[in-house]
């Protein structure tokens, strides 16, 4: 029986060199597939001198954030730009926590009459009401504004008329050169 199995151990072996063989003749080793890239992306762009094996990332200036304007270090700094920079940046801050708490009143309003089953609902023409009143306002408010703006423009130019006429004792505005 040793001798048997023996022989069949040797008939395996012998039959696996032969299919690898048959396969060395064949194709021998598979070539590996191409990868497939994302379109637009160049590969030879990260290759690290003639080696092409040895690759590394790609420049890209727009890796961390974009590139950064140079600066010269000696150049002076101007201070009132800064701190009027600051302030305008400051007062944006401090009217929009102006407007938050605006909305956060109006908010609270509108919920608690919500709430107390108060809120009805408004038709298109008392909105409409509304919005004419609001918009008549403005205009009366915009119109004062602007007769005390001409008032002051005529008072500056009576000003101004006066100081010419002063200084010409013969009351004629000066001739222009």
């Amino acid at each position: 029986m040793d001798k048997e199995e023996e022989k069949r151990k040797k008939e395996l072996l012998r039959q696996e060199r032969a299919k690898r063989a048959e396969e060395k003749k064949k194709g021998g080793k598979k070539k590996k597939e191409a990868k497939e890239t994302e379109p637009g992306v160049d590969l030879t762009a990260s290759r690290v001198g003639l080696r092409a094996y040895a690759r590394g990332r790609a420049y890209d200036p727009d890796r961390f954030g974009g590139v950064t304007p140079y600066k010269d270090p000696d150049q002076t700094v101007d201070e009132d730009a800064i701190e009027k920079a600051r302030e305008a940046k400051a007062e944006k801050a401090e009217e929009a926590a102006l407007e938050a708490e605006i909305t956060a009143k109006v908010a609270a309003e509108v919920e608690a009459e919500y709430e107390a089953g108060t809120l009805k609902e408004k038709t298109s023409e008392e909105v409409a009401a509304e919005a004419e009143a609001e918009a008549a306002a403005l205009a009366d408010s915009l119109k004062e504004d602007a007769a005390d703006t001409l008032e002051q423009a005529d008072e500056e130019l009576e000003k101004a008329w006066e100081n010419v006429t002063s200084e010409n004792p013969g009351g004629e505005a000066p001739k222009e050169e």
